[in-house]
């Protein structure tokens, strides 16, 4: 089988037995003799994905986390090529989501083993994005984190960079249309985060009914109603109870636009990405990623 092993090596260097040389190693094991990139700066992973597949590739193994399995995504979004994922990431939500062990070695089993599932993906502005793209709080928390930082102590880096713009966060005027249509006057929101997974920054279940191949995203609006409701709302994010939480409206749609009068920070898979206004929408079955089990 013909294969690429794209590492991104900042990602590997904390996750055991997830070292380039390793894991090509643990690849040729099983039989595989992967054609391997590694990735030095953000684009890299997709850059490194087209070419798989012009190259006619049968399988693209990602190591590296969430940013990184975007980036491929991106890359064979509409192809017939199966991603199969070794998370080596931060928080790896996607391998959460969809039962990918956390292991190394069982990872790389699922290339012989695991069966391809059709995943949904969002776009923004014509970027893709698998996990979730957020505009407000969340963007502000992201611009903040600082990328050294993430990489020396994981996951505190999100805590200590929530805990100050707590401290800051003010409500913004967006203007939310859904399918073309006006929700309702512009409003004042901490937040809209626009999810295509269940499961949001690490192992918080925003939604019962949230599925990353329904064919829909989740919007999550969190109204400005005071500091202690935004730290009610927060709370119930953190309690997965975000679908029912304080001040706050959860629905299903197929698309939507965030429209504001001056321009708002907004995020797509734990990255910064521009500001307002944003046009999002779903991308039904738009890439494989290898999952647990056979059919």
């Amino acid at each position: 089988m013909s294969c690429m092993l794209i590492v991104n090596p900042a990602a590997g260097r904390r996750r055991p037995g997830a070292s380039p040389e390793n894991l090509q190693s643990r690849l040729k094991r099983m039989g595989l003799d992967p054609k391997i990139c590694l990735t030095q700066r953000r684009g890299d992973a997709e850059t490194a994905a087209k070419a798989a597949r012009e190259a006619g590739m049968e399988m693209v193994i990602a190591a590296g986390g969430d940013g990184t399995l975007g980036e491929i995504a991106s890359g064979l979004a509409g192809s017939d090529i199966p991603i199969c994922l070794i998370p080596c990431g931060t928080v790896n939500v996607m391998a959460y989501e969809l039962g990918i062990p956390a292991a190394t070695g069982d990872a790389c089993s699922l290339a012989l083993e695991g069966t391809p599932r059709m995943i949904d993906a969002g776009e923004i502005n014509g970027r893709l994005f698998l996990l979730a793209a957020g505009v407000g709080f969340d963007a502000e928390l992201v611009a903040r984190t600082s990328l050294q930082w993430k990489r020396k102590v994981g996951r505190l880096t999100y805590w200590h960079a929530g805990i100050v713009q707590l401290l800051k966060a003010k409500p913004r005027r967006m203007r939310i249309l859904i399918e073309g249509e006006p929700v309702a006057e512009p409003s004042d929101y901490y937040q809209a985060l626009v999810c295509n997974t269940a499961h949001y920054a690490g192992r918080y279940r925003l939604s019962p009914i949230a599925r990353p191949d329904d064919g829909l995203l989740d919007l999550y609006l969190v109204h400005a109603r005071g500091r202690w409701n935004l730290i009610r709302s927060l709370l119930a994010f953190a309690m997965q109870r975000a679908y029912r939480g304080p001040n706050m409206d959860y629905l299903q749609v197929r698309g939507l636009e965030i429209r504001s009068e001056t321009p708002i920070r907004t995020e797509i898979d734990g990255d910064p990405f521009g500001t307002t206004p944003v046009s999002i929408s779903v991308l039904p079955s738009a890439v494989r990623i290898i999952v647990p089990g056979r059919d």
